[in-house]
């Protein structure tokens, strides 16, 4: 941003104004028109005499020569009393700054007058203001300078500091620019802030121009706008508010850098042309921006960094804040350099909340990273947060330059209200697809509904990669999840995320659809949809395949086993697979599958399945447990149930054309989806062992221990089973790395994406035709694994491997519990180990003898079991205490450092 020649929007002011303007503000040599007659009135002293004669048109104060002292208060006495048009210059001897100290209130100033601080002889252009009126001798309640309702002026380079309440109030007055000016900061750069605002603009008035100045340090806003109501189309441009005059450092205003209440049409960082120039916004106590109860347009900003857009330099709020009935607030745009840089704000980047908040977009920004969208600098909080009855808005777009990058926040995109679209972003990543990472969830819809996150239409879907948590989590009622790429871009390109692709709660969501574009693409992730808590859930035509997980899972506890007629009773009605027993290519190319449903269309109660069932088939990925491509879809009725065979269920052959390539070589899988939505898992496969394995059960011995048992019916040069084991964290994800190997290194299976541990070697019975039972307790449990998965390895004596479909535990918790802290006496580090039943609040700090807090361990939101290293390499011997406190819970437990 440039600030030697400020930019502002023409239009705010009449053509003869105008070029009496740029004349005074010294833009140009341009000379007034005849018809703007101007008054000029030279300040030569820093005294604060009156006017000795306001009637002569003469600035003097006292009864000399015309060319006696001429101060400020008098000038503007003078200027007062003129008719038309007056000017105010300064010609102050001695080197600069010259500080006019008014021991009282200036006169309000009711008659057009365009004070001109560039005109003292030792300014430089594009500098810092040498003349400076420093207001702490003033009295209480009084503000710099005040424009009453008058529609023309101009304030350019001066210092306005040390007053009571505002450096600059515009009272019912139009058109006035202020430009180049330091407001809250002395002609030296250093802080001399106002008590209340830097600029307020209010009582209607509208079309001023602030541009180009330092508003800094002041005790309220750095420019607020309002609140009686009226106030309109003023433009704030090219300033830097909040930081220092070089823009790199904070000299925050102590609440928000702009708020405007009730205001409507306020352009900040853009003119009435679509010019953009805009602000630094930073460093502020509260908001960057707030606006409330009207209207804006905020465009091509840097909030909350520097001035290059490559630093934090945080306002101590929300980026942006639109609240209590704001509607039509444009929060960046399509246009190249319209977006802003919302970034490493304490709150969050841009919130949208309260009834009546309507209809806002948010569109083309950087929120959490910096200016060039490639590095990570994100807000504390939500990137975009939609909350408390907000509706309609817009994050993204499916319009060229409409998306968002969103990234390194808590939760990219958090919604907490309904009616709201999130469209064409890139989440946790950009169009490079580069590794810019989340805080915890990509998108996350907290309760609401009708929310539609992606869409159908070309450019609609969002790209979401390396998340942390959840990449789209969704609770509430009836919310939309389509055609979105999640752990891969629309090349293909791999973008891995850790946790759950889709996790559903609440009530009646649908993720994909059959028709073209709906589909979502879920990859590269832990479980592909995961279904937590309730019915009614849709999932059709997704691509997901190469999930370390189930593609479609209840519980997220593993495949969920068929009942005989589909009677119990969970999640989606815990929706009974289709059974497929044969799939075949036509000679004509088509597809002809012969599958059942073991969904009994006679039983009633919570569990049954309301017919007719929708089956749709897919092209199953390298593991044959997800549906890598949708195929085509059939209808099962209570006829093809009992039809056809003696003993239900019966089997139905169908035969369609795919949708996507098939050869021989592919399997098939199929989801069941019933009358009321509830769509089940993936068709269930398993891997033959060369062993006829009759079972292989894991049960919880106790809260640290797990019992496996397995038998056969037969063995063939079975050599022996490895016992292995891959832990998963709180969200399901499979990760080992917490664990140390009992037997061996780990191995990383390719196919699923998990990590496998050898814990134990049994050996086998060779050859035999008779059942052979197995046992083995695993009582060395990771602690911080929430659930823990168990597969055998089955070696033949010539080395041949196979591997049994895994089990999967899960291991609860029923309290919240800090368990002794490991070693202990601790010389460098320490393990802190912990465990919440819910996700709550967890803060653990580490104390003193004489209960001082010595360190903060934990600070974080958690569930489950944790494991946290503490540092004790640079505390003194002796005797600490490691205390955990949570929502009801609080317990310390004793440490002992030694040296």
């Amino acid at each position: 941003m440039t600030r030697s020649i400020p930019k502002y929007p023409f239009s705010l002011f009449s053509l003869s104004l105008l070029l009496g303007s740029l004349l005074l503000i010294g833009l140009g040599p341009m000379a007034a028109p005849t018809a703007q007659a101007q008054t000029i009135f030279t300040v030569n002293s820093t005294a604060d005499d009156g006017d000795f004669d306001t009637s002569d048109g003469v600035c003097d104060t006292d009864d000399s020569a015309d060319d006696g002292p001429c101060t400020l208060r008098a000038a503007i006495q003078q200027a007062n009393s003129a008719t038309g048009n007056s000017e105010i210059e300064f010609n102050i001897s001695g080197p600069g700054p010259h500080t006019i100290q008014p021991g009282s209130a200036l006169p309000t100033i009711t008659e057009p007058l365009f004070i001109r601080g560039n005109t003292e002889p030792d300014y430089t252009p594009g500098g810092s203001p040498v003349v400076e009126i420093d207001g702490q001798n003033a009295g209480t309640g009084v503000s710099g300078l005040t424009f009453g309702s008058v529609s023309a002026g101009s304030v350019g380079a001066l210092a306005i500091i040390n007053f009571d309440d505002n450096g600059l109030l515009f009272d019912a007055s139009n058109s006035i620019p202020t430009q180049n000016s330091y407001i809250g900061v002395a002609a030296d750069g250093s802080a001399a802030g106002n008590g209340s605002s830097g600029v307020e603009i209010t009582n209607g008035a509208s079309g001023n121009l602030i541009n180009g100045n330092v508003i800094s340090n002041n005790g309220g806003r750095g420019i607020f706008i309002g609140p009686v109501g009226g106030e309109a189309n003023n433009t704030v441009v090219d300033n830097l508010i909040g930081t220092s005059p070089d823009g790199t450092s904070d000299m925050g205003n102590f609440f928000e850098g702009v708020l405007t209440n009730g205001a409507i049409g306020t352009l900040i960082g853009v003119d009435s042309n679509g010019n953009f120039s805009g602000n630094v916004i930073s460093g502020n106590g509260r908001a960057g921006v707030s606006i409330v109860s009207g209207g804006a347009t905020i465009q091509a900003n840097n909030i909350g960094t520097n001035e290059s857009g490559d630093a934090s330099l945080s306002n101590d709020g929300n980026g942006v804040e639109l609240s209590n009935g704001t509607s039509g607030v444009l929060v960046g745009g399509t246009m190249a350099g319209a977006g802003n840089v919302i970034s490493a704000n304490v709150g969050h980047g841009v919130l949208i909340t309260g009834s009546g908040s309507t209809s806002n977009v948010v569109q083309g920004n950087n929120i959490g990273t910096n200016a060039a969208g490639d590095v990570p600098l994100g807000n504390a909080l939500d990137g975009v947060r939609v909350e408390n009855g907000a509706s309609d808005a817009t994050i993204g777009g499916t319009a060229s330059g409409a998306e968002n990058v969103i990234a390194d926040n808590e939760n990219e995109i958090y919604i907490d209200a309904s009616s709201n679209d999130v469209q064409g972003n890139f989440i946790g990543t950009n169009a490079n697809g580069d590794d810019l990472g989340s805080g915890f969830n990509a998108i996350d819809i907290d309760s609401g509904s009708n929310n539609f996150i992606g869409g159908s239409t070309s450019g609609a879907g969002n790209v979401i990669g390396f998340t942390l948590t959840n990449s789209v989590s969704v609770s509430g009622t009836n919310n939309v999840v389509r055609g979105n790429f999640i752990g891969t871009n629309p090349n293909g390109d791999s973008l891995p995320t850790t946790g759950t692709a889709v996790r559903l709660f609440g009530s009646g969501h649908v993720v994909g659809g059959t028709s073209a574009g709906e589909g979502n693409t879920i990859t590269n992730s832990s479980f592909g949809v995961g279904i937590s808590t309730g019915t009614g859930h849709t999932i059709r035509g997704n691509r997901i395949f190469d999930n370390s997980q189930l593609g479609i899972d209840f519980n997220r506890d593993g495949v969920t086993g068929n009942d005989a007629g589909d009677s119990d009773d969970g999640v989606n009605r815990l929706q009974n697979f289709p059974e497929i027993q044969s799939a075949t290519i036509t000679g004509g190319g088509d597809v002809e599958v012969t599958y059942l449903v073991d969904s009994n269309p006679s039983l009633t109660g919570s569990g049954a399945s309301d017919y007719n069932l929708t089956i749709d088939f897919y092209k199953a990925d390298a593991d044959d447990e997800e549906g890598e491509a949708y195929l085509g879809t059939d209808t099962y009725t209570p006829t093809d149930y009992s039809s056809g065979c003696s003993t239900p269920p019966c089997s139905k052959t169908v035969t369609f054309t795919p949708q996507a390539s098939v050869t021989e070589s592919d399997d098939v899988v199929a989801t069941a989806t019933d009358g009321n939505g509830n769509t089940s898992e993936f068709t269930g496969t398993s891997q033959q062992l060369p062993v006829e394995l009759a079972g292989f059960e894991a049960q919880r011995s106790g809260s640290e221990s797990v019992t496996l048992q397995w038998r056969t019916l037969s063995e063939t040069n079975n050599a022996g089973f490895e016992v292995q084991r891959a832990t998963a964290s709180a969200d399901g994800s499979a990760n080992a790395s917490v664990e140390t190997s009992q037997v061996e290194t780990p191995q990383w299976d390719v196919s699923t994406g998990e990590s496998w541990k050898t814990i134990a070697h049994l050996e086998g019975a060779g050859t035999t035709d008779q059942p052979q039972s197995y046992q083995f307790e695993d009582t060395d449990l990771p602690y911080a694994a929430d659930r823990v998965r168990y597969r055998l390895r089955q070696i033949d004596t010539d080395g041949t491997e196979s591997f049994s479909e895994p089990v999967t535990i899960a291991r609860q918790v029923t309290a919240a519990e800090l368990l002794p802290t490991y070693p202990n006496p601790a010389r460098s580090q320490a393990m802190i180990r912990f465990a919440t039943p819910e996700r709550q609040d967890v803060h653990i700090a580490l104390y003193d003898m004489l209960g001082r807090r010595v360190q903060t361990v934990v600070d974080t939101n958690a569930e489950g079991r944790t494991e946290a290293q503490l540092d004790v390499s640079n505390l003194a011997s002796g005797t600490y205490f490691v205390r955990m406190q949570t929502d009801g819970f609080t317990d310390t437990q004793r440490l002992t450092v030694v040296r």
